[in-house]
């Protein structure tokens, strides 16, 4: 069994559905070009695909139930971080 790390862009600044491979790890979570970006570990013979839910809060937000922290980074600029939260559906 083969692992991968593979990138991927979270399409939305506040809330995004990824869909990725269903026992990815999620490694790391960082701003890539101003975009902000999840890294994880993938089974290179993992079939099945499922949608995972990402929400990105700034310091001081609520964040709410269910959620599973992933990682934080600053923005570019350093006038503010954010920081990442794995939301599970119901």
């Amino acid at each position: 069994m083969n692992v991968r790390i593979l990138k991927y862009p979270m399409a939305d600044m506040i809330e995004a559905e990824i869909v990725m491979p269903e026992r990815a790890k999620i490694r790391m979570f960082r701003f890539q070009r101003g975009v902000p970006m999840l890294w994880a570990e993938v089974r290179e013979d993992e079939a099945r695909n499922r949608k995972r839910k990402f929400r990105l809060v700034v310091t001081g937000d609520v964040i709410g139930p269910v959620l599973e922290y992933v990682g934080s980074d600053m923005s570019a600029d350093g006038s503010f971080e954010l920081h990442c939260y794995e939301m599970y559906f119901s």
